[in-house]
Protein backbone atom coordinates (compact mmCIF):
# COMPACT_ATOMS: atom_id res chain seq x y z
CA UNK A 1 0.00 0.00 0.00
CA UNK A 2 2.72 2.32 0.99
CA UNK A 3 4.46 1.79 -2.50
CA UNK A 4 1.52 2.51 -4.30
CA UNK A 5 -0.19 -1.05 -4.90
CA UNK A 6 -4.02 -2.02 -5.46
CA UNK A 7 -5.35 -3.24 -2.69
CA UNK A 8 -5.56 -6.78 -4.60
CA UNK A 9 -1.65 -6.03 -4.50
CA UNK A 10 -1.24 -5.68 -1.25
CA UNK A 11 -3.14 -9.30 -0.07
CA UNK A 12 -0.42 -11.98 1.02
CA UNK A 13 -0.75 -15.74 0.75
CA UNK A 14 1.11 -16.55 3.89
CA UNK A 15 3.11 -19.77 3.89
CA UNK A 16 5.21 -20.97 7.03
CA UNK A 17 7.83 -23.05 7.51
CA UNK A 18 8.68 -24.95 11.20
CA UNK A 19 12.11 -24.10 12.45
CA UNK A 20 15.74 -25.40 11.20
CA UNK A 21 17.29 -23.41 13.86
CA UNK A 22 15.30 -25.09 16.86
CA UNK A 23 16.27 -29.16 15.34
CA UNK A 24 18.37 -31.35 17.43
CA UNK A 25 20.37 -34.03 16.41
CA UNK A 26 20.80 -35.24 19.95
CA UNK A 27 17.51 -36.32 21.49
CA UNK A 28 15.72 -35.88 18.22
CA UNK A 29 12.30 -36.60 19.27
CA UNK A 30 11.90 -33.88 21.24
CA UNK A 31 11.48 -32.08 17.48
CA UNK A 32 8.25 -33.79 17.66
CA UNK A 33 7.17 -31.05 20.40
CA UNK A 34 8.99 -28.61 18.37
CA UNK A 35 7.30 -28.78 15.37
CA UNK A 36 4.24 -29.50 17.05
CA UNK A 37 4.00 -25.90 18.94
CA UNK A 38 5.16 -24.00 16.02
CA UNK A 39 2.83 -24.99 13.33
CA UNK A 40 0.39 -24.78 16.35
CA UNK A 41 1.51 -21.33 16.53
CA UNK A 42 1.52 -20.69 12.79
CA UNK A 43 -2.02 -21.47 12.31
CA UNK A 44 -3.02 -19.58 15.20
CA UNK A 45 -1.16 -16.46 13.44
CA UNK A 46 -3.41 -16.87 10.12
CA UNK A 47 -0.85 -19.37 7.84
CA UNK A 48 -2.78 -20.34 4.57
CA UNK A 49 -0.12 -23.21 4.31
CA UNK A 50 2.35 -25.14 6.10
CA UNK A 51 5.25 -27.10 5.83
CA UNK A 52 6.53 -29.68 9.01
CA UNK A 53 10.03 -30.33 8.69
CA UNK A 54 10.48 -33.80 9.51
CA UNK A 55 12.12 -34.16 13.10
CA UNK A 56 14.89 -36.49 11.38
CA UNK A 57 15.53 -33.42 9.23
CA UNK A 58 19.42 -32.12 11.05
CA UNK A 59 20.42 -36.03 10.77
CA UNK A 60 19.17 -37.43 7.51
CA UNK A 61 17.47 -38.08 4.66
CA UNK A 62 13.83 -38.13 6.22
CA UNK A 63 12.36 -41.35 6.00
CA UNK A 64 8.74 -42.54 5.50
CA UNK A 65 7.61 -42.46 9.12
CA UNK A 66 9.14 -38.59 9.90
CA UNK A 67 7.81 -37.62 7.11
CA UNK A 68 4.37 -39.47 7.62
CA UNK A 69 4.51 -38.01 10.97
CA UNK A 70 5.49 -34.24 9.91
CA UNK A 71 2.47 -34.21 7.16
CA UNK A 72 0.12 -35.57 9.76
CA UNK A 73 0.96 -32.67 12.25
CA UNK A 74 -0.77 -30.07 10.82
CA UNK A 75 -3.66 -32.47 9.97
CA UNK A 76 -4.62 -33.26 13.51
CA UNK A 77 -4.49 -29.50 14.51
CA UNK A 78 -7.03 -29.10 11.98
CA UNK A 79 -9.22 -32.29 12.49
CA UNK A 80 -9.09 -32.37 16.12
CA UNK A 81 -8.25 -29.07 16.94
CA UNK A 82 -10.78 -27.70 14.53
CA UNK A 83 -8.59 -24.47 14.30
CA UNK A 84 -9.58 -24.32 10.50
CA UNK A 85 -13.11 -23.98 11.97
CA UNK A 86 -12.02 -20.26 13.49
CA UNK A 87 -11.85 -17.11 11.24
CA UNK A 88 -9.05 -15.80 13.59
CA UNK A 89 -8.58 -18.05 16.68
CA UNK A 90 -6.43 -15.57 18.31
CA UNK A 91 -9.05 -12.52 17.85
CA UNK A 92 -9.64 -10.56 20.93
CA UNK A 93 -6.86 -11.58 22.81
CA UNK A 94 -5.13 -8.51 24.30
CA UNK A 95 -1.74 -9.89 24.91
CA UNK A 96 -1.51 -11.22 21.37
CA UNK A 97 -2.78 -8.15 19.63
CA UNK A 98 -0.25 -5.72 21.48
CA UNK A 99 2.58 -7.74 20.82
CA UNK A 100 1.37 -8.07 16.89
CA UNK A 101 1.23 -4.59 16.96
CA UNK A 102 4.52 -4.20 18.83
CA UNK A 103 6.56 -6.36 16.46
CA UNK A 104 4.60 -5.10 12.92
CA UNK A 105 5.49 -1.21 13.79
CA UNK A 106 9.31 -2.63 14.72
CA UNK A 107 8.96 -4.98 11.32
CA UNK A 108 8.03 -1.86 9.24
CA UNK A 109 10.91 0.35 10.95
CA UNK A 110 13.40 -2.26 9.82
CA UNK A 111 11.90 -2.43 6.51
CA UNK A 112 12.49 1.25 6.43
CA UNK A 113 15.96 1.39 7.40
CA UNK A 114 16.93 -1.11 4.31
CA UNK A 115 15.07 0.89 1.77
CA UNK A 116 17.34 4.08 3.27
CA UNK A 117 20.23 2.17 2.40
CA UNK A 118 18.99 1.47 -1.18
CA UNK A 119 17.41 -1.23 -1.17
CA UNK A 120 17.85 -5.28 0.23
CA UNK A 121 20.32 -5.65 -2.60
CA UNK A 122 22.63 -2.51 -1.43
CA UNK A 123 21.81 -3.51 2.10
CA UNK A 124 23.67 -7.07 1.39
CA UNK A 125 26.26 -6.34 -0.67
CA UNK A 126 27.65 -3.83 2.19
CA UNK A 127 26.93 -6.57 4.93
CA UNK A 128 24.26 -4.69 7.14
CA UNK A 129 22.01 -7.65 7.10
CA UNK A 130 24.62 -9.80 8.04
CA UNK A 131 25.96 -7.42 10.48
CA UNK A 132 22.37 -7.80 12.66
CA UNK A 133 21.30 -11.24 11.82
CA UNK A 134 25.01 -12.43 13.44
CA UNK A 135 24.59 -10.27 16.00
CA UNK A 136 21.20 -12.06 17.10
CA UNK A 137 22.66 -15.30 15.98
CA UNK A 138 25.31 -14.80 18.75
CA UNK A 139 23.16 -13.23 21.16
CA UNK A 140 20.59 -16.71 21.05
CA UNK A 141 24.27 -19.02 20.93
CA UNK A 142 24.99 -16.87 24.19
CA UNK A 143 21.68 -17.26 25.93
CA UNK A 144 22.03 -21.47 25.11
CA UNK A 145 25.27 -21.40 26.76
CA UNK A 146 24.30 -20.29 29.63
CA UNK A 147 21.40 -22.38 29.84
CA UNK A 148 19.01 -19.19 30.20
CA UNK A 149 18.00 -20.41 26.96
CA UNK A 150 16.93 -23.83 27.42
CA UNK A 151 17.00 -26.52 24.36
CA UNK A 152 15.75 -29.85 25.81
CA UNK A 153 17.77 -33.05 25.60
CA UNK A 154 21.35 -31.18 24.60
CA UNK A 155 21.91 -28.33 27.40
CA UNK A 156 19.67 -29.42 29.48
CA UNK A 157 18.19 -33.05 30.54
CA UNK A 158 20.90 -34.78 28.33
CA UNK A 159 19.93 -38.71 28.17
CA UNK A 160 23.09 -40.47 27.82
CA UNK A 161 21.70 -43.48 26.77
CA UNK A 162 19.66 -42.29 24.28
CA UNK A 163 20.25 -44.48 20.97
CA UNK A 164 20.84 -42.47 17.93
CA UNK A 165 19.47 -41.84 14.85
CA UNK A 166 21.02 -43.88 12.22
CA UNK A 167 22.38 -42.21 9.12
CA UNK A 168 22.68 -44.89 6.29
CA UNK A 169 25.14 -44.04 3.99
CA UNK A 170 24.53 -41.84 1.09
CA UNK A 171 21.41 -40.19 3.64
CA UNK A 172 21.15 -36.40 3.33
CA UNK A 173 19.69 -34.04 5.21
CA UNK A 174 18.31 -30.42 4.03
CA UNK A 175 21.85 -28.97 5.37
CA UNK A 176 24.03 -27.36 2.45
CA UNK A 177 27.47 -28.85 1.86
CA UNK A 178 29.86 -27.87 4.35
CA UNK A 179 27.33 -27.49 7.02
CA UNK A 180 28.70 -31.22 8.30
CA UNK A 181 25.84 -33.55 8.08
CA UNK A 182 24.98 -33.31 3.99
CA UNK A 183 27.71 -36.24 2.97
CA UNK A 184 25.88 -36.43 -1.26
CA UNK A 185 25.80 -32.25 -1.96
CA UNK A 186 28.39 -32.63 -4.22
CA UNK A 187 27.02 -36.25 -6.35
CA UNK A 188 27.31 -36.00 -10.18
CA UNK A 189 23.79 -35.10 -11.01
CA UNK A 190 22.09 -36.81 -14.27
CA UNK A 191 22.50 -34.44 -17.54
CA UNK A 192 19.51 -33.24 -17.14
CA UNK A 193 17.73 -29.59 -18.46
CA UNK A 194 15.80 -29.00 -14.61
CA UNK A 195 12.84 -26.99 -14.38
CA UNK A 196 10.19 -26.77 -11.85
CA UNK A 197 8.17 -29.79 -13.49
CA UNK A 198 11.54 -31.63 -13.78
CA UNK A 199 12.30 -31.01 -10.46
CA UNK A 200 8.82 -32.14 -9.18
CA UNK A 201 9.44 -35.49 -11.59
CA UNK A 202 12.81 -35.97 -9.52
CA UNK A 203 11.49 -35.45 -6.16
CA UNK A 204 9.12 -38.31 -6.96
CA UNK A 205 12.25 -40.50 -8.35
CA UNK A 206 13.72 -40.19 -4.72
CA UNK A 207 16.05 -37.18 -5.40
CA UNK A 208 16.95 -35.20 -2.31
CA UNK A 209 16.07 -31.94 -1.38
CA UNK A 210 19.69 -30.55 -1.95
CA UNK A 211 20.34 -32.68 -4.96
CA UNK A 212 17.36 -30.74 -6.10
CA UNK A 213 17.97 -27.37 -5.30
CA UNK A 214 21.18 -27.70 -6.81
CA UNK A 215 20.18 -28.89 -10.22
CA UNK A 216 17.48 -26.15 -10.29
CA UNK A 217 20.63 -23.52 -9.05
CA UNK A 218 22.66 -25.32 -12.13
CA UNK A 219 20.02 -24.75 -14.89
CA UNK A 220 19.21 -21.36 -14.20
CA UNK A 221 20.45 -18.70 -16.90
CA UNK A 222 20.67 -15.81 -15.02
CA UNK A 223 20.57 -12.28 -16.86
CA UNK A 224 20.85 -10.05 -14.01
CA UNK A 225 24.49 -8.93 -15.02
CA UNK A 226 27.09 -9.70 -12.74
CA UNK A 227 27.32 -11.47 -9.67
CA UNK A 228 26.57 -10.36 -6.81
CA UNK A 229 29.55 -10.26 -4.31
CA UNK A 230 28.62 -10.82 -0.28
CA UNK A 231 28.80 -12.48 2.72
CA UNK A 232 26.97 -15.87 2.63
CA UNK A 233 24.77 -16.11 5.86
CA UNK A 234 25.11 -19.84 7.11
CA UNK A 235 22.63 -22.14 8.01
CA UNK A 236 22.52 -22.30 12.03
CA UNK A 237 21.11 -24.45 14.71
CA UNK A 238 20.74 -23.68 18.53
CA UNK A 239 22.23 -26.73 18.96
CA UNK A 240 25.41 -27.13 17.27
CA UNK A 241 27.74 -25.45 19.87
CA UNK A 242 26.78 -27.97 22.64
CA UNK A 243 26.26 -30.98 20.20
CA UNK A 244 30.22 -30.65 19.38
CA UNK A 245 30.80 -31.13 22.72
CA UNK A 246 28.45 -34.32 22.88
CA UNK A 247 30.08 -35.30 19.84
CA UNK A 248 33.79 -35.72 21.58
CA UNK A 249 32.10 -37.26 24.50
CA UNK A 250 30.97 -40.04 21.69
CA UNK A 251 34.17 -40.05 20.26
CA UNK A 252 35.78 -41.08 23.86
CA UNK A 253 33.32 -43.79 24.49
CA UNK A 254 34.08 -45.02 20.94
CA UNK A 255 37.58 -45.65 21.62
CA UNK A 256 37.96 -46.00 25.24
CA UNK A 257 34.91 -47.92 25.76
CA UNK A 258 33.73 -46.27 28.88
CA UNK A 259 32.16 -42.54 29.33
CA UNK A 260 34.75 -39.61 30.55
CA UNK A 261 33.72 -39.77 34.09
CA UNK A 262 33.89 -36.50 36.95
CA UNK A 263 33.81 -37.62 40.74
CA UNK A 264 31.42 -35.74 43.12
CA UNK A 265 33.40 -35.28 46.79
CA UNK A 266 29.76 -34.90 47.89
CA UNK A 267 30.19 -33.65 51.58
CA UNK A 268 27.68 -34.77 54.72
CA UNK A 269 23.92 -36.06 54.74
CA UNK A 270 22.21 -36.14 50.99
CA UNK A 271 19.97 -33.34 52.50
CA UNK A 272 23.63 -30.78 52.51
CA UNK A 273 24.78 -32.14 48.85
CA UNK A 274 22.00 -33.22 46.80
CA UNK A 275 20.29 -30.32 45.13
CA UNK A 276 23.73 -29.38 43.76
CA UNK A 277 24.83 -32.70 43.16
CA UNK A 278 22.19 -33.50 41.10
CA UNK A 279 22.53 -29.83 39.43
CA UNK A 280 26.09 -30.84 38.41
CA UNK A 281 25.23 -33.78 37.08
CA UNK A 282 22.92 -32.21 34.63
CA UNK A 283 25.12 -29.77 33.99
CA UNK A 284 28.05 -31.86 32.95
CA UNK A 285 25.85 -34.25 31.17
CA UNK A 286 25.59 -31.18 28.55
CA UNK A 287 28.99 -31.83 27.40
CA UNK A 288 28.41 -35.88 27.20
CA UNK A 289 30.23 -36.48 30.77
CA UNK A 290 28.69 -38.90 33.34
CA UNK A 291 29.51 -38.81 37.36
CA UNK A 292 30.98 -40.93 40.17
CA UNK A 293 28.07 -39.55 42.75
CA UNK A 294 29.23 -41.60 46.29
CA UNK A 295 27.27 -41.35 49.39
CA UNK A 296 28.09 -38.06 51.64
CA UNK A 297 31.66 -38.28 53.18
CA UNK A 298 32.38 -38.00 56.65
CA UNK A 299 35.47 -35.42 56.36
CA UNK A 300 37.11 -33.35 53.89
CA UNK A 301 40.06 -35.48 53.89
CA UNK A 302 38.50 -38.78 53.19
CA UNK A 303 36.51 -37.21 50.40
CA UNK A 304 39.91 -35.76 48.68
CA UNK A 305 41.32 -39.04 49.45
CA UNK A 306 38.88 -41.28 47.08
CA UNK A 307 38.55 -38.65 44.99
CA UNK A 308 42.58 -38.95 44.13
CA UNK A 309 41.91 -42.65 44.06
CA UNK A 310 38.76 -42.63 41.68
CA UNK A 311 41.15 -42.35 38.53
CA UNK A 312 38.96 -39.29 37.04
CA UNK A 313 40.77 -36.17 35.92
CA UNK A 314 38.51 -33.64 37.71
CA UNK A 315 36.19 -33.44 41.05
CA UNK A 316 33.27 -31.29 42.34
CA UNK A 317 32.86 -30.55 45.78
CA UNK A 318 28.93 -30.44 46.24
CA UNK A 319 27.72 -29.01 49.71
CA UNK A 320 26.17 -25.84 51.22
CA UNK A 321 27.55 -22.19 51.39
CA UNK A 322 27.50 -22.04 55.15
CA UNK A 323 29.84 -25.33 55.41
CA UNK A 324 32.42 -24.16 52.15
CA UNK A 325 34.71 -22.17 54.18
CA UNK A 326 35.37 -25.34 56.43
CA UNK A 327 35.55 -28.07 54.07
CA UNK A 328 37.00 -26.43 50.79
CA UNK A 329 40.89 -25.26 52.23
CA UNK A 330 40.97 -28.14 53.70
CA UNK A 331 39.85 -30.58 50.76
CA UNK A 332 41.63 -29.13 48.15
CA UNK A 333 45.08 -28.99 50.51
CA UNK A 334 44.84 -32.68 51.31
CA UNK A 335 43.95 -33.41 47.69
CA UNK A 336 47.07 -31.36 46.24
CA UNK A 337 49.36 -33.37 48.42
CA UNK A 338 48.23 -36.87 46.48
CA UNK A 339 46.76 -35.44 43.01
CA UNK A 340 47.96 -32.21 42.36
CA UNK A 341 47.20 -32.04 38.69
CA UNK A 342 43.74 -32.96 39.80
CA UNK A 343 40.89 -29.97 38.26
CA UNK A 344 38.73 -29.33 40.99
CA UNK A 345 35.35 -27.66 40.99
CA UNK A 346 33.36 -26.04 43.61
CA UNK A 347 29.21 -26.35 43.08
CA UNK A 348 28.29 -23.26 43.60
CA UNK A 349 29.42 -19.68 43.34
CA UNK A 350 29.53 -18.50 47.52
CA UNK A 351 30.69 -14.64 46.01
CA UNK A 352 32.25 -13.73 49.41
CA UNK A 353 34.27 -16.78 49.13
CA UNK A 354 35.61 -17.01 45.96
CA UNK A 355 39.39 -15.07 45.48
CA UNK A 356 40.23 -17.43 48.82
CA UNK A 357 38.56 -20.71 47.53
CA UNK A 358 40.70 -19.93 44.17
CA UNK A 359 43.86 -19.01 46.30
CA UNK A 360 42.85 -22.26 48.24
CA UNK A 361 42.95 -24.61 45.02
CA UNK A 362 39.42 -24.64 43.25
CA UNK A 363 39.81 -23.69 39.54
CA UNK A 364 36.45 -23.65 38.23
CA UNK A 365 32.85 -23.04 39.68
CA UNK A 366 29.53 -24.92 38.67
CA UNK A 367 26.26 -22.51 39.38
CA UNK A 368 23.13 -21.27 37.90
CA UNK A 369 24.89 -18.28 36.34
CA UNK A 370 27.81 -19.64 34.96
CA UNK A 371 28.59 -20.32 31.17
CA UNK A 372 27.83 -24.16 30.60
CA UNK A 373 29.57 -24.60 27.56
CA UNK A 374 32.73 -22.53 28.63
CA UNK A 375 32.85 -24.25 31.24
CA UNK A 376 31.72 -27.73 30.08
CA UNK A 377 34.93 -27.57 27.55
CA UNK A 378 37.01 -26.68 29.80
CA UNK A 379 36.44 -29.99 31.66
CA UNK A 380 36.46 -31.57 29.01
CA UNK A 381 39.67 -30.16 27.85
CA UNK A 382 41.31 -31.58 31.55
CA UNK A 383 40.14 -34.74 30.69
CA UNK A 384 41.82 -34.92 27.49
CA UNK A 385 38.68 -35.42 25.33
Amino acid sequence: KECGGSEEAAKIRLHARTSFWTLSKVDPWVNLLRGSAQAFSAIMGGVDSIDVLPFDAAVRMPDEFSRRIARNCPLILLGECNLDKVVDPAGGSWYLENLTDETSRKIWEFFQSIEKEGGIVKALKAGAIQKKVNATAAKRYELADQRRQSIVGVNQYVNLAEKKLEAPEGSCCSAHKGHGCCKNADIQLPEVEMSVDSACKAAGEGFSTCLINKALVAGVDCKCGEPLEMEALPKRRLAERFESLLAKADAWVEEKGSRPMVFFANMGPLRQHKARADFSRDFLRAGGLDVVYPSGFQTPEDAARAAAESGCAVCVICSTDDTYPEIVPAFCKALKEIRPDMMVALAGYPADHVEAFKEAGVDIFIHVKANCYNTVEAIQNKIGL
